[in-house]
C-alpha cells in the first residue's frame, strides 16, 4: 500500500494548509503547571515546557506557568494569540531556557545530526515575564566541533546555517519583561524574524535588551519601546555580523552606555565570522537620554573593529584557510576585499545607512559616528538632529 503519511506534513511546511487550531486537550496541557518535584531545585521539577504545534486563541485571564517551545516543522504557519495572558514560567529559568523559544529541530540520522527550520510563526498580544529566543539548534553541535566544521566550510556554511535556520518568525504586541540575560536574542543564521509594537523593560538583566547575533539577515525590529537598565553595562541594542537588518520607528531609553552597536565578535568561541555587519538600516528612531557622567553613542557602526576587550579576537587566528575565495558562490556577496576574521579582525562595518533619527536633549554630534571611517566605508549617516523631551516616557516616534 501506498504510504501518504508525508502529504500533510509537506503541504504544512510550504503553507498550503495551515497549521490547525488547538484541541481542548493540548489548551489544558498548555495551561497545567508544572509538577515541582524540589522548590529549591526547579531542574528536578516536571512538565516544565510546553512543545506548541497547533494554533491558539488564550483568554485574557489565563496564565501560563510553563516555557512555550515552537519547535522545527510541527509548529510552522500557527499562530499563538495570547490574547493579552500572560506566560510566566515557574523557577528561575536561565537565559538557554526561556520564556519563548523559537527554534529549528536537530535530530539524529545516522552517526550525524540533520535540522529543520521553522518558519512562519506569529506569537502575538503576550505578557512574558522572562527572556525570548529564536534559536538555530544547527550550529549547537558542541563549541568545538562547531569551530571545526564551520572553519573547514568556508563562507558557503553562512548559507547551509540559514537554509536551516527559523525564518519568518513574528513578534506582535509583547510586553516583556526579563531580569536575566538578554530579553530578545535572534540567534546564528535567522532570517525574516520581526518584533513589533512591543514594549521590552530590561530589568536590571545582563547584556542587551535584543540581540541580532552572526550570521542574521533580513530580520525588522519596528516601532518598538524599549527600557534598558543593564547589569553589566551593555549597550540597548547589538548587531554582531548580521546584515540587511532594518531597525526602524523605536524609543530607546536607558541608553547613557550605548543605543544601536553594530561590530562583529572576531574568533568568539573558536569560530571564524564571515559576515561583516553590513547593509542594516538605523532610521526614524528616538533615542532618551538620562543625565549621567557618561554618555556613549546613539549609534555607532563599527564599535569594535578589533580592539575587542574580551580577548577573543584571536581564538581563530590559528586557522589556515582551505577555501579559496574564487570559488565561493557569488550570490554570497564576497568579494575581494572581504575576509574572514581568522585573517582580519576588523567589523567590516560597511554600507550601513543612519538616517532621520532623533535624539532628546542632546545636540547629534558624536552621537551617531563610525569607527575607524577609512576602513568600514560606505556607511551613509545625515539627517539626524536634537529634539527636546521632558521624560522617558515615549513619544510618537
Amino acid at each position: 500500500m501506498l504510504d501518504l503519511s508525508f502529504i500533510v506534513p509537506l503541504l504544512l511546511s510550504i503553507g498550503v494548509i495551515k497549521n490547525p487550531p488547538c484541541s481542548s486537550e493540548e489548551i489544558s496541557d498548555i495551561l497545567a503547571e508544572p509538577i515541582v518535584i524540589d522548590e529549591d531545585d526547579p531542574d528536578t521539577w516536571e512538565n516544565r515546557f510546553a512543545n506548541v504545534s497547533c494554533s491558539v486563541q488564550l483568554q485574557p485571564g489565563d496564565l501560563v506557568t510553563k516555557s512555550l517551545r515552537f519547535i522545527g516543522p510541527a509548529a510552522n504557519h500557527l499562530v499563538f494569540d495570547c490574547n493579552g495572558a500572560t506566560i510566566s514560567p515557574l523557577g528561575a529559568l536561565k537565559e538557554e531556557e526561556p520564556a519563548l523559544l523559537v527554534s529549528s529541530a536537530k535530530f539524529r540520522a545516522g552517526d550525524d545530526y540533520a535540522h529543520e527550520p521553522v518558519r512562519n510563526v506569529t506569537i502575538k498580544n503576550c505578557k512574558v515575564r522572562g527572556s525570548t529566543r529564536v534559536r538555530s539548534q544547527f550550529y549547537r553541535i558542541g563549541n568545538e566541533e562547531l569551530a571545526t566544521y564551520k572553519n573547514e566550510r568556508g563562507p558557503d556554511y553562512v548559507r547551509e546555517l540559514r537554509s536551516v535556520a527559523p525564518t519568518g518568525i513574528t513578534f506582535d504586541n509583547l510586553d516583556i519583561v526579563n531580569g536575566s540575560g538578554v530579553s530578545l536574542y535572534i540567534e546564528q543564521g535567522v532570517t525574516h524574524t520581526t518584533l513589533k509594537n512591543s514594549r521590552i523593560k530590561h530589568d536590571n538583566a545582563g547584556g542587551p535588551s535584543l540581540y541580532i547575533d552572526a550570521e542574521a539577515a533580513y530580520n525588522v525590529v519596528e516601532n518598538n519601546e524599549f527600557h534598558h537598565d543593564s547589569s553589566n553595562f551593555r549597550e540597548v541594542l547589538s548587531i554582531d555580523g548580521a546584515e540587511h537588518n532594518l531597525i526602524t520607528r523605536n524609543w530607546f531609553s536607558g541608553v547613557t552606555l550605548g543605543g544601536v552597536f553594530l561590530y562583529r565578535n572576531c574568533g568568539e568561541r573558536g569560530e571564524v565570522r564571515y559576515t561583516g555587519v553590513r547593509n542594516n538600516e538605523i532610521s526614524d528612531n528616538i533615542f532618551y537620554y538620562q543625565d549621567a557622567w557618561i554618555t556613549r553613542p546613539a549609534v555607532y557602526v563599527g564599535s569594535r573593529d578589533g580592539d575587542s576587550l574580551s580577548g577573543y579576537c584571536d581564538k581563530d587566528s590559528n586557522v589556515s584557510r582551505p577555501w579559496d575565495i574564487s570559488d565561493v558562490d557569488p550570490s554570497f556577496g564576497w568579494d575581494g576585499d572581504w575576509e574572514a576574521s581568522n585573517t582580519d579582525d576588523r567589523d567590516f562595518a560597511r554600507f550601513n545607512t543612519v538616517l532621520r533619527n532623533k535624539i532628546c536633549n542632546h545636540a547629534p554630534d558624536g552621537f551617531f559616528k563610525v569607527k575607524n571611517v577609512g576602513f568600514n566605508f560606505g556607511n551613509a549617516i545625515y539627517d539626524n538632529r536634537s529634539i527636546s523631551c521632558d521624560s522617558s516616557d515615549p513619544i510618537p516616534r
